[in-house]
């Protein structure tokens, strides 16, 4: 594989999944310009719960040629003008109390849900948010349930989800549920499979999961716009016998908003950090949901790529490797 080719199978396109798992070797690294105290982060949804522990001598390699710390303290993550024209602006002295950065990560705490017989239900509001991105600036959002990236949603295969969407958008909306099997009346088209959600309506989705996988959501009406304000979130289906056990995950949205590149809807340094154990395991879920192609790196250990795109990559093609992502 020749270095150019390498670059384009190790990059995130828009609109695709990554799913790593991490060897823990060694104590303080930085993962995606995140830093990680005592390990690293990532967990759960078990499609890949037969992947193998990294062998030993590759622990004992690793530990003997560990990098020296990386400095990230001249990183900058301005892209310069936004394409679609949002900027971030100064942080007022009337600005919300949202923090700069968060004391829970992303992906941590999955939208809580009702019942309804044997169906899950959730909710969505989609309304103008103004976030902030880091410490001293905010962009004009436009968000579900008052956050960027969406919340997450969690379930499991054999579930049915029912999801209520609220639109306090200025104009229409639907929900595009990218990667889920689901009937064509579920899907999100506006003009194909349901008419728009109006401005002070409600609209409902209601499908069974029937594979497991990292997904995602997003709009389908006026979708460049509306996804690049930050209407876009996570949906992950775990077996139907839940998450691996004592495994750590983290969630990696990657997006660009407000002229910034963003992870999880902030700009580092006001990304959110994970603190894991030395010998965790952990698991990282990436998704793209900008418009750019974003090459990612973990500094410093081992991983292995273990599903792509919603599914698992065979054990028998599974790679250790040290390699961008």
């Amino acid at each position: 594989m020749s270095p150019d080719d390498d670059d384009r199978r190790y990059r995130i396109r828009p609109k695709h999944t990554v799913r790593l798992v991490v060897g823990l070797f060694l104590a303080g690294l930085a993962l995606g310009g995140v830093l990680v105290g005592m390990g690293a982060a990532s967990a759960g949804s078990s499609l890949e719960d037969d992947v193998a522990e990294a062998p030993a001598a590759a622990a004992s390699a690793a530990a003997a040629s560990a990098p020296a710390a990386t400095d990230h303290s001249g990183m900058s993550m301005d892209m310069g003008a936004s394409p679609t024209g949002a900027t971030t602006t100064p942080v007022a002295s009337d600005a919300p109390a949202e923090p700069a950065n968060r004391t829970t990560p992303y992906g941590t705490k999955p939208l809580a849900y009702t019942m309804d017989g044997n169906v899950k239900v959730f909710r969505l509001t989609a309304a103008p948010k103004t976030w902030r991105v880091d410490e001293t600036h905010t962009m004009q959002a436009w968000a579900y349930n008052g956050q960027v990236p969406g919340p997450v949603i969690r379930a499991r295969v054999g579930d049915r989800i029912r999801i209520i969407v609220t639109n306090h958008l200025p104009e229409p909306t639907t929900i595009h549920w990218h990667g889920v099997a689901l009937p064509i009346t579920q899907d999100g088209v506006p003009g194909i499979s349901q008419k728009p959600i109006q401005t002070g309506k409600s609209f409902t989705y209601e499908f069974d999961l029937k594979a497991p996988g990292l997904a995602m959501y997003h709009p389908h009406f006026n979708t460049l716009a509306q996804q690049t304000k930050g209407l876009y979130g996570v949906l992950i289906v775990d077996p139907a016998e839940g998450p691996e056990p004592g495994v750590v995950e983290a969630f990696q949205v990657l997006s660009e908003g407000g002229g910034q590149f963003l992870i999880n809807g902030k700009s580092f340094p006001s990304t959110d950090a994970y603190t894991v154990k030395v010998g965790q395991k952990v698991r990282v879920h990436m998704v793209n949901l900008g418009e750019m192609d974003h090459p990612m790196h973990l500094h410093g250990f081992l991983f292995t790529v273990v599903a792509q795109d919603g599914g698992a990559i065979p054990k028998a093609c599974l790679l250790y490797t040290s390699r961008c992502v």
